[in-house]
Parts: structure tokens; C-alpha cells; sequence
């Protein structure tokens, strides 16, 4: 049914009141401070006493309190001068309070801006994996340094020994299919020994050689996962000083802003001097310079 208004609508339509034809929008009081709210696109600029769900309106109020109680006002003028001045102090505040939550939220985002950046380096992805790295390096090279030593039996995971074949091949020699499959289940005895072997009799090279070339090729893996760790650590680092202060924007912005809320504050304040004054019978100046530094 098409809606209708006035005296004109036939029975049984629906009839919108005038006030709400004439005036679009939010139309009771809750409604109208949640679509004010919404225009606070940067909360440090609200001039909300309490923005919503970022300050609580208690610390608000117990704030207002404490300033206000310590004024001496007397009479609703001097109350809601001294509310005002209480107002653009708390203002004032927010701009630390905004301050430390973007520089902490900026560190608490190197970590997630690091693994971005670092997918388009030779770095490590995190400062994890980057140990991770050097744990695992660490390890191979002492399997590595002590093959002929190690228990014949001894389990070497799937990984590390794809790792020290590579090590001991040096990416020159293909093992035979007995030598190359079922990598998961190397041990020392059967299967790297005999890589080892295998790789010194295609070469020409004595087997010691061979196994001392695997140990330096062990040693340059293990010295690149420590580059590595340093480099990444070392990112972090300096990612995380450059965000020790805010954005150069920023900082002009709340400058301005913190200005005028000064100038507001020092003007509210030189008013309750000049009100109490005239109160207490006492002469008040009829100009007062104030110098904004």
C-alpha cells in the first residue's frame, strides 16, 4: 500500500505524520548520538565528552569530578565553566592516550608488516623461523661432522637427511634409486655411509674428502641460517625504532588541535578567576593578555 499523508489519504492507508515527511533521518535520541558517533572517523578529534566503546564513561565522570571538586565553584554559572574546562582537559588527555595506542598498535603490527616485506626478500619470514633455521642447521652439521661415528641404527629424520645429502652430493651426483628412495628412514650405517661412499667412487675423491666437503658445505648452511637470523633480527629491530615516533602528519595534526583545546582551556579558566573575583568583591582587570607559546 502507498504510504500517504495529510487529510488526503484514503481510509485504511498508511499515513506518515508530517514531522517525520519533513525531517529524514534519526529520529530518537539514542539513534541520534549513535549517527554522531558515527562521523567520528578519527576519535581524537570527537568532541564527545566519551567516545563510545573506546573510553569509559566512568574514568570520564570520576575525572570531571575530581577536577571540578577542586575549583571551589559556587552557583551553576561557575559549575558549567568549570564542566567546560573540565571537558577540554579531558580532550587534551586523549591526545597521549591516542598517541600511545597508535605507536603500540604500530609495534604490535612489525611482526605482520616484517612477513609482508620479507616475502619479497631472501630474509626469513619471522623471527621464528629464522631460529627455527639455525636450529635445524645446527643439527645437521653435527650429524654431519660425526656420520662415521653415529650408531649404526640411529634414526635421521626425513628433512635432515634430504639436507645432508645435498651436503654430501653437492649437487653434482645423482644417487643411484637403492640410495635416493625412502630418504625418511636414513640412518647412518645404511643408507648416508653408503652415499657417501657412492659419491667418492663417481668423483675419484677419497671417501674422508668426500665426507670433509659435506662437513664445509654443513658449516656454509649453518653460517648462512646465522646471516640470515642476524639480518632478520636486525630488520625487526630497526623497524620497530622507526616506529618509536609517530608519523610526521600526526603529530602536526594533534598539534594544531592540542592549540586550540590549550587556548579554549586558558580562556575557560581566566573566565572562573574573573567570576570568582566579582564574586568575592575583589577588582577584576578589565583586559588579560594571554601568549601562546
Amino acid at each position: 500500500m502507498t504510504p500517504r499523508s495529510g487529510a488526503d489519504a484514503p481510509e485504511g492507508a498508511t499515513v506518515i505524520p508530517a514531522d517525520l515527511r519533513k525531517k529524514p533521518g534519526p529520529k530518537t535520541a539514542a539513534a541520534k548520538v549513535a549517527v554522531a558517533a558515527n562521523a567520528v572517523t578519527h576519535g581524537i578529534f570527537s568532541s564527545l565528552p566519551v567516545i563510545p566503546g573506546v573510553e569509559s564513561v566512568e574514568e570520564a565522570e570520576a575525572f570531571y569530578h575530581n577536577f571540578i571538586s577542586g575549583l571551589d565553584l559556587v552557583g551553576g554559572s561557575e559549575e558549567a565553566v568549570g564542566r567546560r574546562a573540565a571537558g577540554l582537559l579531558w580532550r587534551m588527555l586523549r591526545i597521549e592516550r591516542f598517541e600511545v595506542q597508535v605507536l603500540v598498535s604500530s609495534m604490535e603490527e612489525v611482526d605482520d608488516d616484517y612477513r609482508k616485506e620479507s616475502a619479497f626478500s631472501h630474509l626469513p619470514g619471522s623471527l621464528d623461523e629464522a631460529e627455527e633455521a639455525v636450529t635445524d642447521a645446527t643439527r645437521r652439521f653435527y650429524i654431519t661432522e660425526n656420520i662415521p661415528r653415529l650408531p649404526v641404527g640411529l634414526y635421521i629424520g626425513e628433512y635432515d637427511a634430504d639436507a645432508i645429502v645435498r651436503y654430501l652430493t653437492g649437487g653434482e651426483v645423482t644417487l643411484p634409486e637403492h640410495l635416493g628412495d625412502n630418504r625418511n628412514s636414513f640412518s647412518t650405517g645404511s643408507l648416508l655411509m653408503g652415499a657417501a661412499a657412492y659419491v667418492a667412487e663417481s668423483t675419484g675423491d677419497a671417501l674422508p674428502k668426500v665426507l670433509a666437503d659435506a662437513v664445509e658445505n654443513a658449516r656454509d648452511a649453518l653460517v648462512d641460517a646465522a646471516t640470515a637470523l642476524a639480518g632478520t633480527m636486525g630488520r625487526l629491530d630497526r623497524m620497530r625504532r622507526e616506529r618509536q615516533s609517530l608519523p610526521e602528519h600526526i603529530l602536526h595534526a594533534n598539534a594544531r588541535y592540542e592549540a586550540g583545546l590549550d587556548r579554549a582551556f586558558h580562556r575557560c579558566m581566566t573566565l572562573l578567576e574573573t567570576m570568582r573575583a566579582a564574586r568575592e568583591g575583589r577588582p577584576v582587570p578589565l583586559a588579560r593578555l594571554q601568549v601562546d607559546t
